[in-house]
C-alpha cells in the first residue's frame, strides 16, 4: 500500500521501511509513569484522526485500574482529549525522541490502537520498530504494513479483543531485546537497502 500510495509520483518505486535504533543513547526519564500505578499501557506519537478514541476510551472504562499513557501532540485533532475525564488516563505532550523511548521502556504494554483508512493503510508506522526496539510488548489494530514485525506484535480487533491481548502480555514474562531478530529492521540495515 506505500509503494501504490506513490506511484503517482514516479513510475518505480521503492519502499524503503521505516526502522530502528539498536543502540541508542542511554537517557533516564524525566517523567515517572510509574508513578501513576501499574500496569501502565501506552501510546506514543501524534494523537490524531488515525486514532481509535471509542476504542480507548472503552478500554479505559473498562479497566479502570490500568494506566494509560500517551505521548504526543493533539495539534491536528483535539478529540482525543475527551479520554481525560478518566482518572486512569495521562497525556504528557510532546516530548523529545529519546525521552519518549525511556518513557516507553517504562510501558508494561504499548498499543498502536489505528484505525483502517486511507493514511493508515499506506503509511509504516515508526513507532512499531521502536516499541520493538525497547523491548515492550506490543497490540495493535490489524492495520496494514505490520508484517515486517510479525511475532513481536499481536493483533486484536475490539474493545474485548484489546482486553485479552493486552491481558495476555501483561502475563508473560518481559524479555530481552532479541537483536538478532531487530538487525534487519536497524536504521544501518535500512541505509544498506537503499
Amino acid at each position: 500500500p506505500v509503494a501504490a500510495s506513490m506511484r503517482t509520483y514516479a513510475p518505480e518505486v521503492h519502499v524503503v521501511p521505516n526502522g530502528l535504533e539498536l543502540d541508542p543513547p542511554t537517557v533516564t526519564a524525566k517523567i515517572d509513569v510509574r508513578a501513576f500505578g501499574s500496569p501502565i499501557i501506552g501510546y506514543v506519537g501524534n494523537l490524531s484522526s488515525r486514532i481509535d478514541i471509542d476504542l480507548l476510551d472503552a478500554l479505559a472504562r473498562a479497566r479502570p485500574r490500568w494506566q494509560f499513557v500517551f505521548v504526543g501532540s493533539t495539534h491536528l485533532d483535539p478529540a482525543i482529549l475527551r479520554l481525560d475525564e478518566h482518572a486512569n488516563v495521562h497525556f504528557l505532550g510532546v516530548v523529545h525522541h529519546h525521552q519518549a523511548r525511556a518513557i516507553m521502556a517504562n510501558f508494561d504494554v504499548a498499543l498502536i490502537p489505528h484505525i483502517d483508512n486511507e493514511m493508515t493503510q499506506s503509511m509504516n508506522p515508526l513507532k512499531a520498530f521502536v516499541y520493538a526496539s525497547v523491548g515492550v510488548p506490543v497490540v495493535s489494530t490489524p492495520i496494514a504494513n505490520l508484517g515486517e514485525l510479525g511475532g513481536l506484535i499481536s493483533i486484536a480487533s475490539g474493545v474485548d479483543g484489546f482486553v485479552t491481548a493486552i491481558e495476555a502480555e501483561l502475563t508473560k514474562p518481559r524479555t530481552s531485546v532479541d537483536r538478532a531478530r531487530l538487525e534487519p529492521h536497524s536504521w544501518g540495515s535500512r541505509l544498506k537497502s537503499v
